[in-house]
């Protein structure tokens, strides 16, 4: 499904409790804002899910909210950087609790 930007794409797989969301940028941008969000359709409101083995989210965050687009490397945030240069990928593992 392509983002907003044409310049960012992501696919995803579900199985049973189990989704794979893989996230793809074409291009870096510079000083990118951190506040871009991937939506979420197909989760239980009711239900709890486990963010890349990791992280708790409820799914109704998920699907009104979204799930946060992997950080971007900005030179000085190095220890939190998802990703980093042009050809991004990454992907996001959601389990139901």
């Amino acid at each position: 499904m392509p983002l907003e930007d044409q310049n960012k794409y992501a696919w995803s797989v579900k199985q049973d409790e189990k989704q794979i969301i893989g996230f793809f940028r074409k291009l870096a941008k510079p000083n990118d804002t951190l506040d871009r969000y991937l939506s979420l359709s197909n989760l239980d409101q009711n239900a709890d899910y486990i963010i890349n083995q990791k992280n708790k989210v409820s799914g109704r965050v998920l699907t009104n909210f979204g799930l946060r687009e992997p950080y971007q490397f900005n030179a000085s945030n190095g220890d939190t950087a998802q990703v980093t240069g042009d050809f991004q990928s990454y992907l996001f593992e959601i389990e139901k609790e």
